[in-house]
């Protein structure tokens, strides 16, 4: 049996390193920090047992309102246009516009 010694040389990057352990450690304490922010504002003890008393909730359904009242118009414009589509593809209307047109040529 031969011995060999053979030189081997490791390089490090140390503030690699150190940049990924402080990445993950900052990740981890965010993640950590945000579980118990969304525990507070959820935990239905304090604000009763019903959704619509959490304040995040509440907050959500007042914006969603403020969206429907300032885009009513566009709103109901853009669903009847949807709605006519529909409805021009379906053999009800399909048959009334014809007889409409027949009617209109015997006029």
């Amino acid at each position: 049996m031969s011995v060999f010694s053979v030189p081997v040389t490791i390089g490090v990057n140390e503030e690699e390193i150190a940049k990924e352990i402080r990445k993950n450690v900052e990740d981890r304490v965010v993640e950590k920090i945000t579980k118990e922010i969304k525990g507070v504002i959820y935990k239905k003890e304090l604000y009763g047992s019903r959704e619509t008393n959490e304040p995040l909730c509440r907050m959500i359904h007042s914006h969603i309102s403020e969206i429907l009242e300032k885009n009513e118009s566009v709103i109901v414009q853009e669903a009847a246009k949807a709605l006519a589509d529909k409805m021009i593809k379906t053999k009800a209307v399909k048959e009334a516009i014809k007889e409409t047109v027949e009617k209109v040529k015997e006029d």
